[in-house]
């Protein structure tokens, strides 16, 4: 978003100036353009091109039966199979910038424990809480930047990154599916 004020043959004075670009900045931020209130990872100047951000839902991840056979799938790349299982509305979020709402669970904090470095995004706390496993595609494995994000696993977030819409498997457990979405974190918000 660009502030400009054109009056013909007259120029503004500094002051006026950076009094507009502040409250123009601070538009932009109150309207959901900027940074975000909380803990964020956000990136990106006031100088970068605007792009768009998608927004995704949990019942958009999981609208569609998806079941992985531990002992088979995974062991090589087999496009057709994953095609079948993985819807194209689906596989078409691959790479997109999105925002996604849902409730952290820490799987890595940094060095001093204090803040998540990766953490899935679950659509509700009853994994958490109740100990309710989710279906195979109703989590978001979410890495962020090596300083990691606040730990809030009882609030509810909306977490911006790049999805890779992709099957993975643990490299060092054999067998060990680790999930169908994985996020690039550019940035929390507390919700």
């Amino acid at each position: 978003m660009t502030l400009q004020v054109k009056t013909p043959g007259a120029t503004l004075p500094d002051s006026l100036r950076a009094y507009a670009l502040a409250l123009a900045l601070l538009i932009q931020c109150a309207c959901g353009g900027g940074g975000s209130e909380g803990d964020s990872n956000a990136t990106g100047s006031g100088g970068e091109a605007a792009h768009a951000v998608t927004k995704v839902s949990f019942s958009q991840l999981t609208n569609f039966s998806y079941k992985v056979d531990w002992e088979k799938h995974g062991k090589s790349a087999n496009p057709t199979a994953y095609a079948l299982r993985v819807p194209q509305r689906v596989r078409n979020l691959n790479r997109l910038e999105v925002e996604v709402e849902g409730y952290m669970l820490p799987l890595q904090l940094s060095p001093d424990e204090t803040r998540s470095t990766e953490f899935l995004l679950l659509p509700d706390t009853r994994a958490c809480c109740y100990g309710v496993t989710p279906e195979q595609n109703g989590w978001v494995v979410v890495k962020t930047a090596p300083e990691g994000v606040a730990t809030k696993p009882d609030q509810l977030l909306r977490v911006r990154g790049v999805l890779q819409v992709e099957e993975k498997w643990s490299e060092t457990e054999i067998g060990f599916f680790t999930g169908l979405y994985h996020l690039a974190c550019k940035g929390v918000l507390v919700l």
